[in-house]
Formats: structure tokens, C-alpha cells, sequence
């Protein structure tokens, strides 16, 4: 199955590993799931492990930040993000985000990203609960 995860969904795997967010962060890294992202995406990522609050709580030295980034470049499938469709009325900040769904032809996009999850209607956008409420025995098998 192949999936987009927003940053929403890394930073809280990160926070609490043994949460349904870091279980499928790590499924994966693990390459049970193919991860589809772009490079914007892995900078978004970048650009919140080093906000102050964040880094605080993790506890991540700037060597572990850039490390991180650089597993996900390596374990994700890398996507370019110039699908025009790619617009999130409420919020253009995600168009990337939507783009890199569009462009990978990903199963599932999974966020906790309201402005995202009002598209679900339109696209396969779903939140983490309702992706471990229909695929929880995928996540608890691995």
C-alpha cells in the first residue's frame, strides 16, 4: 500500500513511538508500506524538528534532525510536486502536500490536518484513527 504522510503524522510518531503514529511511521521506515514524499515535504519535516518547543521535547542534537530527514529521503519514494489540481482552499500552504498525493498516486494520504481532511470527499485523505480503525490488522501484524 503506498501512502503520503504529512508532517502532522511524523512529528507526532517522533513524540510517542509506541502511538498508531509512530507504529506506521515506522512501518514505513521499514518498508512495509511504501512511503511516497517529496522533497518539500521532507524539508517541512526538517524545518518543525527544529522548531525550539519541538527539538526541546525530542531532545535531538542538529547531526540526529538532519539524519532523520536523510532516512526519509532514502527510504520514501521521491515525488515532483508540479500537479496543478493541487489546490487546498483553505490553507494553499498544503498544496504541496495534496500535490505530492496527486503526483505519487498514493492509496491513503493520512493527517490530522483539517483543512486537508475536508477533501476527503474528493480525494483518499483520511486521519490516523479512521486508517488504524480500517487497517489495523496490517499495523499490528508488523
Amino acid at each position: 500500500m503506498k501512502l503520503v504522510l504529512d508532517t502532522n503524522i511524523f512529528i507526532s510518531g517522533l513524540l510517542f513511538p509506541k502511538s498508531s503514529a509512530g507504529k506506521i511511521v515506522s512501518l514505513c521506515l521499514d518498508e512495509k508500506f511504501e512511503l511516497c514524499l517529496s522533497k518539500s515535504m521532507i524539508a517541512e519535516v526538517e524545518r518543525v524538528l527544529f522548531y525550539p518547543k519541538i527539538r526541546k521535547r525530542l531532545k535531538l542534537t542538529d547531526s540526529e534532525i538532519e539524519n532523520y530527514c536523510s532516512l526519509l529521503n532514502f527510504s520514501a519514494k521521491i515525488f515532483e510536486t508540479t500537479h496543478t489540481k493541487a489546490k487546498v482552499p483553505k490553507d494553499h500552504k498544503d498544496d504541496h502536500i495534496l500535490a505530492t498525493f496527486l503526483a505519487s498516486e498514493a492509496d491513503y494520504l493520512i493527517t490530522g490536518d483539517d483543512d486537508l481532511l475536508c477533501l476527503n470527499d474528493q480525494y483518499q485523505i483520511i486521519s490516523l484513527k479512521d486508517f488504524v480503525s480500517q487497517f489495523g490488522d496490517a499495523v499490528r501484524r508488523n
